[in-house]
């Protein structure tokens, strides 16, 4: 035993020498607290106009309730229609028209697309700017020309009327900045550079320039000159974002989207405070219909007064890069292989010990040759599967002597620590692996975790039950079919695949949360900041102190908890590789899951303790 004492010894000390990666992340992540509650300008425009107020006015109101920034769509000419700023006709429209005139009935209309001067001269010379027009006159009147259908389409600018209203409000904006070429952004975000202009919202569901390299590096190089910001709009797909948030160090502000109406105000609001606090989330865009008026100017407030004290309402900045040493990888990679080591060291499959090193030392060899990431990614999900497999083997192993590799009679207390500081190590070399901007922001993911909640309880079930299986296995597989099948096999049988499914389905981002498991959150979450996940302190955690008590007693329960007690230690490794939520929160959750889980474990223990020797009387 005391080789591998000397191994983990050494992984704990190059852990230590690398913690300073880590303690930048958490330093960044706490020194960016300010967040800012964003609108579109065309809703606001749409509530003043169903309540016969100025665009000024409604502006003023929101503005006094918290609204910090407003977004601003470009022009088009299909836009400008839907403004009454001018109309729109094909050929075949006028030509229609011009049938009911006796005076220009035989007059000949050209194919293409009829466009109607503005009746202001300001948007007349926003025309002028951007396109090389042509004219026709039709039945007496004059009209832009064009040919192409595309154009009523293009960004043609931003509304000056409306960014003078911005400026005299002194309200900060942020331009919808569609997918177009290099010169056409610089001309643009040039023409209309101002203090109040904070940043740009790619639109079109692509970055500009996307998919050239050289309109994207110039897209890139304008807004940097400018001083200005990008979002990325959480949930959303923008194609060309990873490229060019990487070669902008991933400056970049993630914005949270909320709809008014689409769920109860406070479920919208409690939304967006556990997006700010839990996902490195910093701008909140609200949209509200006109009906929703009175809630959007509700929830502004209302955000702001449940908002946790140490976040600051202001305007958003992206994080600061995260200081990290060339050396601190392949340090943590050494002691991932010496980890995986040290674990299977401990059990008796000398087979899969050196498979799964091996596998090891190649996908670290491969990164550090190739700098694919995606190397590095799969090096951390497997040391992410053998630290929730071998959490729990090994600590079974202590308390009962499964295979005679470790001292007998371990107490129940001292087996589950065993598994906690196993399960520690792996998480601080996942964290210290994946550790960056491009990270906690989002736009690189810790892949597999389907696979992660499926792939330890099933291997840790083969281990453990793989005995018994062997054992029918000699007497021969064909009693297993041969026997009858009841009504209540199948009933259990069909259970556990639904309770299965339901596991499964709600890994991740799942939508499937009753209104009372909801009103439970919301409680935890005012009580304790974050709440612990369900699956540590309600599942995993109290069915492994349980299934370690039992398994000196009686095996097979004691083999089937420890089972289900996998879950709480790759459930507490997941919550540490949502890598865009701060350190702090990932903690607090965790801690909270252990000591609720421990505390919930023993007394369920107490009871079946009590229950066993009360019915024993």
């Amino acid at each position: 035993m005391k080789k591998p004492f000397y191994i983990f010894s050494l992984v704990v000390l190059l852990l230590i020498i690398s913690l300073p990666g880590i303690f930048n992340r958490a330093e960044v992540e706490s020194a960016n607290r300010i967040y800012e509650i964003m609108m579109p300008l065309e809703d606001l425009r749409a509530i003043a106009e169903a309540e016969n107020r100025s665009d000024y006015e409604v502006l003023e109101a929101f503005k006094a309730a918290g609204l910090e920034k407003v977004q601003l769509d470009y022009l088009t000419l299909a836009r400008m229609e839907e403004n009454q700023q001018l109309s729109i006709y094909s050929d075949a429209e006028l030509t229609e028209a011009l049938r009911f005139s006796p005076e220009y009935k035989d007059s000949y209309v050209e194919k293409g697309i009829y466009v109607t001067i503005p009746r202001q001269s300001s948007y007349e010379n926003l025309l002028t700017q951007h396109f090389y027009l042509d004219y026709r006159i039709i039945g007496g009147e004059r009209f832009y020309y064009f040919t192409d259908p595309g154009v009523l389409e293009e960004n043609i600018g931003y509304d000056a009327y409306y960014i003078q209203m911005l400026h005299k409000a002194d309200m900060d904006y942020v331009f919808s900045l569609p997918n177009q070429n290099s010169h056409e952004s610089s001309t643009l975000l040039h023409n209309y550079r101002h203090p109040s202009l904070q940043g740009v919202l790619f639109s079109s569901g692509e970055v500009a320039g996307y998919p050239v390299e050289e309109d994207m590096q110039a897209a890139r190089d304008v807004l940097q000159k400018n001083g200005l910001s990008f979002y990325q709009q959480e949930f959303s797909a923008l194609a060309g974002f990873p490229g060019f948030a990487k070669e902008t160090n991933y400056q970049f502000i993630r914005m949270h989207a909320i709809t008014l109406g689409e769920k109860e105000l406070e479920e919208s609001v409690q939304q967006a405070v556990r997006a700010i606090k839990e996902r490195n989330i910093r701008s909140i865009l609200v949209t509200a219909a006109p009906e929703r008026a009175a809630d959007g100017i509700t929830f502004i407030e209302r955000l702001q007064q449940q908002m946790p004290a140490h976040f600051i309402h202001g305007d958003a900045r992206p994080f600061q890069t995260i200081a990290t040493s060339n050396w601190i990888q392949p340090l943590l990679l050494l002691a991932g292989v010496l980890f995986g080591y040290g674990l299977l060291r401990l059990l008796p499959f000398k087979i899969i010990r050196i498979a799964m090193v091996s596998l090891l030392v190649l996908a670290g060899a491969a990164w550090l040759i190739t700098d694919y990431l995606l190397l590095l990614k799969l090096f951390a999900w497997l040391i992410a599967v053998l630290t929730a497999v071998c959490a729990v083997l090994i600590s079974a192993n202590s308390r009962v002597g499964l295979w005679k590799a470790a001292e007998k009679g371990a107490a129940v207390w001292l087996s589950f620590l065993q598994a906690l500081g196993i399960t520690v190590i792996g998480i601080l070399l996942i964290i210290g692996l994946l550790n960056g901007n491009e990270f906690i922001s989002g736009v690189e993911l810790f892949r597999g975790i389907k696979l992660l909640h499926i792939v330890p309880p099933f291997l840790v079930f083969l281990v453990l039950f793989g005995y018994y299986l062997a054992k029918q296995h000699r007497h021969s597989l064909l009693n297993i079919f041969n026997k009858e099948v009841r009504v209540w096999h199948v009933i259990v049988c069909f259970g556990l695949l639904l309770i299965f499914a339901y596991y499964i389905i709600r890994t991740g981002n799942s939508n499937l949360v009753s209104p009372w498991e909801i009103t439970i959150r919301h409680t935890l979450e005012e009580i304790l900041y974050v709440r612990p996940r369900t699956k540590e302190f309600l599942i995993g955690y109290p069915a492994m102190i349980i299934g370690l008590y039992f398994l000196p007693r009686s095996p097979i329960i004691g083999r089937f908890l420890l089972v289900i007690g996998s879950i709480g230690f790759l459930s507490m490794i997941n919550t540490f590789t949502h890598f865009h939520s701060p350190l702090f929160v990932s903690l607090l959750r965790s801690v909270y899951g252990i000591g609720l889980g421990v505390i919930l474990g023993y007394f369920v223990l107490f009871l079946i303790v009590w229950g066993r020797k009360y019915w024993a009387k």
